[in-house]
């Protein structure tokens, strides 16, 4: 087996691998990610949930982190921890969600959810194709898209 490298200054370097062995580089025998049946349903079905919690307006905070909160990815909770929801401008949905996606990441979906305040983008991520869609962002309409 190989030693780690010194640096001149006597601290050691990464080292990549170790003696002959190659990286790990994951299974081979893999199928590509795709789509099953139900996922494109799925993620609108998931969206038109993560804003039926979002928009409480008059809730608050602790009621309102506390219903959107399983409904969002981690990355996303922490934004809003600190979001009063006493600044909503938006107290319901009036239409469908409908989804747009790649057909080559089965894993993000773009959702628009029409409003009575305009039409919001929601961003749909899930970690494997059979997990849960969680929401990563909620992104309102510009002023003047309304």
């Amino acid at each position: 087996m190989s030693k780690p490298a010194t640096s001149p200054a006597g601290s050691e370097t990464c080292q990549v691998s170790c003696g002959d062995n190659p990286q790990y580089k994951g299974p081979k025998d893999l199928p590509a990610p795709s789509w099953a049946p139900g996922d494109k349903e799925a993620a609108p079905e998931a969206s038109t949930a993560v804003m039926g919690a979002y928009i409480k307006p008059g809730t608050s905070h602790g009621t309102w982190f506390a219903g959107i909160r399983p409904r969002f990815t981690d990355q996303y909770a922490i934004g809003l921890g600190k979001f009063d929801p006493a600044y909503l401008t938006v107290s319901k949905m009036t239409g469908p969600a409908t989804a747009t996606n790649d057909p080559a990441n089965p894993f993000q979906v773009i959702v628009d959810v029409p409003t009575d305040d305009g039409v919001y983008k929601v961003t749909m991520l899930r970690a494997t194709q059979t997990a849960f869609w969680l929401a990563n962002s909620i992104i309102p309409p510009l002023p003047g898209n309304k």
